[in-house]
């Protein structure tokens, strides 16, 4: 069996169990009196004027309609041998029921037939049928999950923009299950494992793309070995931790052999123990994956349910993000004043996720300012067993939100501020406490978000504005 024709038939596996109803495209002006005629006509063989085999079956079809439908059928009646005998013989390795699907789909528009969508796909590509490919990346993108997602991505690979949707909507699922899922990349091409990388859909946590990078490179080392790098740059390396870095990457026998690949690394090192250097340091593999870097999907799909219902976007739209635009509160304020409401989440080296929503806009005034909706949270933390929200305490929704050019404070007593990369808490002043903290003899739990009353260090710190 020629290559091509062999991956074709892995791809159209029958291992695949499901099916999908497609409909062939039909013209708005052919009546559908007229289509169940020109059927009827097919399924007789009447007026047919070719033949096309398939296995132990042959097909009468009208040569003309099945070359205005597929630009291999109007090659193989019009210029190859097959012209003179007006008989075509197809691959035998192409599914029965898909071969039938297909030649009813050129005679009669608007049948529609249940088959198998990889066996479907490979077969419409095959055979020329590039008016159906829109249709049938609409239907693999929608009976995508886990058990299909890695084929389905290799053919949004092979086919290119016509299945933009199903790469983007394979990515989606591939980082839902990245743990399950990112060791099958190790088979898949240098282009797509760098299309899943550089993917804005991709929020996979980084260790499996990274250990599957790994695998991707041992899976072919003659021919993976030069394009590692090159991958290997869109792997968000200080997303890693310090720790994992050192512990699991510096030392890798595929970075050790690469200058290239140790540079990163050191440059990802820095990035993360030098705070000063990160705006100097650009290289893509430094930048946190997708438009927010602390949350992950299920906390933010968390926190868009605690917001007011008017002000629940689709996406996120990043403001802030200290790492890359600096950690002086001019900085923020720049880009962060009269943008309406927002959202600022933070985190510690120790990797406690906490922080508040406002409803009004941040200005550089010194001034308390009302906000009735205002709310502080908790995703992760020493004191954090699931996601709570804490809202303010009755009578308090005067001193909700502090406005000054030096610092972002939530409550009147600073239940939440932060300035300059540091971060402190007096819990408790104008916000609810959670059911069961450990609190002091005022009511305050000053340690809840970080597990300290002292102030700490943020390891980053991002601003969404929440508008719709």
């Amino acid at each position: 069996m020629p290559p091509r024709a062999a991956k074709r038939a892995r791809l159209a596996s029958p291992a695949a169990a499901s099916t999908i109803e497609v409909t062939c495209p039909a013209p708005a002006d052919v009546s559908a009196s007229r289509s169940d005629a020109v059927r009827r006509l097919y399924e007789a063989g009447e007026l047919c004027d070719g033949e096309v085999v398939h296995g132990d079956r042959t097909y009468k079809v009208s040569r003309m309609m099945l070359g205005a439908a597929s630009q291999f059928f109007r090659a193989a009646f019009a210029h190859f041998s097959e012209s003179v005998q007006q008989r075509v013989a197809l691959d035998s390795n192409l599914s029965p029921v898909t071969v039938e699907a297909l030649l009813l789909f050129a005679h009669c528009p608007g049948a529609t037939m249940a088959i198998d969508p990889e066996e479907f796909a490979a077969a419409v590509d095959q055979l020329g049928f590039v008016e159906l490919l829109p249709t049938v990346a609409t239907a693999l993108s929608s009976s995508l999950d886990p058990s299909n997602c890695v084929q389905r991505l290799v053919l949004a690979d092979r086919h290119g923009e016509p299945f933009a949707g199903v790469l983007s909507k394979g990515v989606e699922v591939l980082s839902a299950h990245a743990t399950e899922l990112c060791p099958a990349l190790a088979s898949v091409s240098a282009e797509l494992f760098a299309s899943i990388l550089c993917h804005d859909a991709c929020t996979a946590p980084e260790a499996p793309l990274y250990e599957a990078l790994l695998a991707w490179r041992s899976h072919d080392d003659a021919r993976h070995c030069e394009a590692f790098d090159t991958l290997l740059e869109h792997v968000r390396l200080p997303s890693l931790g310090l720790d994992y870095l050192v512990d699991n990457v510096m030392y890798a026998p595929e970075v050790v052999a690469s200058a290239r690949a140790q540079k990163l690394v050191k440059d990802a090192i820095a990035y993360l123990s030098l705070p000063s250097r990160r705006v100097t340091l650009s290289s893509p593999s430094l930048q946190p994956r997708g438009p927010g870097s602390i949350l992950t999907s299920s906390e933010w799909g968390t926190l868009l349910g605690w917001l007011p219902a008017g002000q629940r976007p689709s996406e996120r739209s990043l403001l802030f993000r200290a790492s890359r635009d600096g950690w002086k509160m001019t900085d923020l304020h720049a880009k962060c004043d009269n943008k309406g409401p927002t959202v600022v989440v933070v985190r510690t080296p120790d990797d406690a996720v906490f922080g508040g929503y406002t409803s009004v806009s941040w200005d550089s005034t010194a001034c308390f300012t009302a906000d009735g909706g205002a709310f502080l949270f908790a995703m992760r933390g020493p004191n954090v067993t699931e996601p709570v929200k804490l809202g303010l305490k009755l009578g308090q929704a005067g001193d909700a939100v502090c406005h000054n050019h030096r610092h972002l404070a939530f409550g009147g007593w600073h239940d939440l501020r932060i300035h300059e990369g540091m971060c402190r808490s007096n819990l408790g002043y104008s916000f609810q406490t959670p059911v069961g903290a450990t609190c002091d003899t005022f009511g305050r739990c000053p340690s809840f978000f970080t597990g300290t009353e002292a102030e700490v260090r943020l390891e980053e710190l991002e601003v969404f504005t929440v508008a719709p």
